[in-house]
């Protein structure tokens, strides 16, 4: 019978990550220095889905649209596991993910790059919207 194992919490060291030591450094996990709520948590981040597949959303603090948040298996690579929080790939800001999102409610727009999201922040929720399509976008002209 195999022995059950637990987590402990372990002190992780600040200053630059050591190649190879990577793990006990923690700027290994995103940015330390993210603004908490005033409650003391990350902000928490609820994409929009269709079915079971999370939408690609703008990160909360940069607003960097990254494909790493919603693919189950790259998402892994930016989640502290004892801590129960991701990070952005680009700006490396932390936050909470709820990886059940929510049904997205209305039709993106054409040409849309991601889709709504929730995020709750200091105790409020905001939609953050998906950007509406730009009239260059419609004439083809906009990477002029």
């Amino acid at each position: 019978m195999p022995a059950l194992i637990r987590r402990h919490r372990r002190a992780l060291i600040p200053g630059p990550v050591l190649i190879g030591f990577s793990e006990l450094f923690d700027r290994a996990y995103g940015n330390p220095k993210t603004k908490l709520n005033t409650d003391g948590s990350y902000p928490r981040v609820t994409p929009s889905r269709i079915g079971y597949a999370l939408l690609p959303f703008a990160c909360p603090h940069c607003g960097e649209v990254r494909n790493e948040a919603v693919d189950p298996k790259r998402r892994a690579n930016y989640r502290d596991d004892e801590r129960g929080f991701y990070w952005c790939p680009s700006c490396g800001w932390r936050y909470i993910l709820n990886t059940k999102g929510h049904p997205l409610e209305d039709s993106l727009p054409v040409g849309a790059t991601h889709a709504p999201a929730l995020v709750e922040q200091n105790g409020k929720t905001e939609l953050v919207v998906a950007p509406a399509e730009d009239g260059l976008d419609s004439l083809g002209a906009a990477w002029l």
